[in-house]
């Protein structure tokens, strides 16, 4: 899905990565790629909807910080600053050393975008 999502078709790539967690409601990258093309569609609400009714699965997966970063990221596309905020306090920050280098990039460009605003 992320491949096809790439190439520009999000619509396909939409469609595959709900397919995919049809079959294995556990495909972590599944569900990354869904969120990136939901992202660049500009659903940003249904985006924020599949993050929050799928946490249970992937807040034990080792993409816990990025899928928080995109939940954060959704919030402030939304314009919900205190949200935002909140979000990296309680969600990203905790994260800072379980992933290494990842973490630390995910939680570093999430107060760069907002210093973008």
């Amino acid at each position: 899905a992320r491949g096809t999502k790439e190439s520009g078709d999000t619509r396909s790539a939409i469609s595959i990565a709900k397919s995919a967690l049809e079959l294995n409601k556990k495909d972590m990258w599944a569900l990354h790629a869904l969120t990136h093309a939901l992202d660049q569609e500009g659903r940003t609400l249904e985006a924020l909807e599949v993050l929050h009714e799928t946490e249970a699965t992937w807040s034990q997966s080792n993409l816990k910080c990025h899928l928080a970063w995109h939940w954060g990221l959704c919030y402030l596309d939304l314009g919900h600053m205190q949200k935002a905020m909140c979000h990296y306090d309680t969600r990203l920050a905790p994260h800072l050393t379980d992933f290494g280098v990842f973490s630390l990039i995910d939680c570093t460009q999430f107060l760069f975008r907002i210093e973008l605003l």
